[in-house]
């Protein structure tokens, strides 16, 4: 029941709240090899009452930050009004407000690199 429009448009990373407290050091790497090579692809980032709130993504802002990168592509939901996100409350409950809020995890792998690397 909630009306929302889609724009894709260019964020600050700075202007992003995480909503994710971790990212994989192994995955992060990943990331940082796609934006030295151009294949990141955009963020999903709901604008909320003009807060900026990260969906998806974090491992590739968490990497665009470590780059200076100050500022990446992203397709931008926006409900015609604000919503109660519980995303926002994790957000709030882990103390999030900027991507350097995020911890990077270097003691385990990403389950899905980790199953990935078993099977090879």
């Amino acid at each position: 029941g909630v009306e929302l429009d889609e724009v894709r448009r260019e964020v600050a990373i700075a202007d992003l709240t995480p909503t994710q407290a971790r990212v994989y050091a192994d995955e992060l790497e990943g990331r940082q090899y796609e934006l030295e090579h151009g294949l990141a692809e955009p963020l999903v980032v709901i604008d909320n009452g003009g807060t900026l709130y990260l969906a998806d993504g974090h491992h590739r802002a968490m990497a665009a930050h470590e780059a200076g990168i100050e500022a990446m592509d992203a397709y931008v939901i926006v409900p015609q009004t604000p919503v109660d996100l519980g995303m926002a409350k994790t957000a709030e409950k882990e103390g999030l407000r900027v991507v350097d809020d995020i911890e990077v995890v270097d003691y385990a792998r990403h389950p899905l690199v980790e199953t990935t690397k078993r099977l090879q």
